[in-house]
Order: structure tokens, then C-alpha cells, then sequence
């Protein structure tokens, strides 16, 4: 499970460079999406295992406001497949992102586009289940209905809208606020560093200044040294 926490936090700090640079484009993020017509579409590098859940591969997916993926025509569907063979060469199935709404008994994707297009393999067209997520089968394009959590691996495809066709501007803003975060840390870390600095420069001058030269103790005056004194000053004479 560390290795594969390890994998993710460096493929978020990945997507969200990729995302700061291509900030305000209206073209895919970087070199790690593929894009067809108004959609960007990249595949995540590890398997989730059912100790994450799906809400896990969203998260990774929002990274660079994008979610799992959405399948919304047949040809979407045959350029995903197409592209599983050419340049992602598999796995075998990725998570869809789509999941059965108990409270009008539907499916619906998560990122809240229209179900326009279905390809249920036939055995499971007329099934029905709570908490039912579904994978797409790269080499057939069929999908298969599955737990949201129950699973054993899964891969993740994750699809976001070009930047000009986004709504709103939450994904900018998103890009931004993301940009300002990180800006503010390296300041906040600089700062830190430059009180500290003048903590020690202060703390030294301050033990400099308080060791002053100070003469030996000479023994009290009596009587009798005042004499010696005053012979040894007329003897000099």
C-alpha cells in the first residue's frame, strides 16, 4: 500500500506542475494527456486497490480538474479502446466513471455530463445494483457493472474538458488558487529561514557584547603597604 500511496503523491505533484504551466490554454495540459476533440484524457500509472475506493481515483483525477472518465458517444468509446491499444498498451479494465443512483434508479456519471451512451455487455443490461460502479473493458470498449468499493485493482482514466470549454472558470481558478499555495510556502519557508538566521546573528552579538575586559582584582590598600610605598618612592629619589 506504501508503494503505491508513494506512486500517487508523485504523479499529483506531476499533474499539478503540468497543470500551473498550462494554465489559461485551451490545449491539453501537457504531453501525459491525449486529446480528442474537446476532451484531454491521461491514464493513471498505478492500480487502486479496494482499500482506497473509487472516491480515491477521483481525488487524483481532480488534481488537475479533470475526474474519471466519462463516455458520452460510440466514437469516444472506439477512440478510448484505440488508444488503450496504440499508447496506453492496457490493463485490461479501468474504472468508469459512472454509478447507479438509488433515488430515481439510473445511471449517471459522476462529473454530472448527460448519459447519452451505454454499452452494457448483454448479460448484464437489465441488472440493477446498490452501490454499483462499472469498468470498461479496453479491448472489447464493453462495460461491466462492479462494486464502487469491492474490488481487487483497477486502473484509472481520467478525462477533463479543454480549458476554453470549461464552465465558469472553476478549473482556472482551481489552477490558480493551486499556483498561489505553492508560491506562498516557498515565501512562508524563506521567511523562516531568514528569522532564524537573525535569531542566531542577535543571540551571538548579544553574548559578544556582554563579555567586556575587565582588569585583575588588585588587593585593598592598609597602612602598611602605603608605607612601603613611601619608602620605596624616597629610596628611588
Amino acid at each position: 500500500m506504501k508503494s503505491d500511496v508513494s506512486v500517487f503523491q508523485i504523479f499529483t505533484v506531476f499533474l499539478i506542475l503540468d497543470s500551473i504551466r498550462a494554465g489559461g490554454s485551451d490545449e491539453c495540459p501537457s504531453s501525459m494527456w491525449i486529446q480528442f476533440r474537446s476532451g484531454c484524457y491521461t491514464l493513471l500509472p498505478a492500480a487502486l486497490k479496494n482499500t482506497f475506493g473509487i472516491d480515491k481515483a477521483r481525488e487524483l483525477c481532480k488534481v488537475s480538474g479533470a475526474d474519471i472518465i466519462s463516455i458520452n458517444n460510440e466514437e469516444e468509446n472506439i477512440f478510448i479502446t484505440e488508444t488503450f491499444k496504440k499508447e496506453w498498451q492496457g490493463p485490461e479494465e479501468v474504472f468508469l466513471g459512472i454509478f447507479f443512483d438509488t433515488d430515481d434508479n439510473t445511471f449517471k456519471w459522476f462529473d454530472n455530463s448527460e448519459v447519452t451512451f451505454t454499452n452494457w455487455t448483454e448479460e448484464e443490461v437489465s441488472e440493477e445494483l446498490l452501490n454499483t460502479c462499472a469498468a470498461l473493458h479496453t479491448r472489447s470498449g464493453r462495460w461491466r457493472k462492479m462494486s464502487c468499493e469491492n474490488f481487487t485493482e483497477m486502473r484509472t482514466l481520467c478525462k477533463v474538458t479543454l480549458y476554453s470549454n470549461r464552465k465558469n472558470g472553476d478549473s482556472d481558478q482551481n489552477i490558480l488558487t493551486l499556483s498561489l499555495v505553492i508560491v506562498f510556502s516557498m515565501l512562508i519557508s524563506v521567511a523562516v529561514i531568514i528569522i532564524l538566521a537573525q535569531c542566531k546573528r542577535r543571540a551571538l552579538s548579544s553574548r559578544l557584547s556582554s563579555t567586556s575586559y575587565q582588569p585583575a582584582n588588585r588587593a585593598p590598600f592598609n597602612d602598611e603597604s602605603i608605607l612601603v610605598d613611601a619608602e620605596e618612592r624616597e629610596f628611588c629619589a
